[in-house]
């Protein structure tokens, strides 16, 4: 009898919504990307659009405020694929969707 293995794809990238910015600044999301199914989650962060390298995914700007910023994406990155791992080790589905 074969056993079924999981086989997902998974990444986070970090991206702003420009079509939203308000006052030069836009909003910063978490796209998570699970078998080529996208989902885009607020991280709650604003940022202003020209210190954005989307390349990258994060701040490209040396203050402290935006360090701090680049800190936090990379925890939020982290935690999110600390999930995708539990959900592996679990053997549950793992979809764009949650659960």
């Amino acid at each position: 009898m074969k056993r079924k293995t999981l086989t997902a794809t998974f990444g986070v990238h970090f991206v702003i919504r420009k079509e939203k910015a308000k006052n030069g600044k836009a909003p910063v999301f978490a796209r998570v990307t699970v078998n080529n199914q996208r989902c885009e989650v607020s991280i709650k962060k604003w940022i202003t659009v020209r210190d954005w390298d989307g390349r990258k995914g994060r701040v490209k700007s040396v203050t402290d405020e935006y360090k701090n910023l680049n800190s936090f994406l990379e925890q939020v990155r982290a935690m999110l694929v600390e999930h995708y791992q539990d959900l592996v080790v679990e053997n549950a589905e793992v979809s764009h969707q949650g659960r």
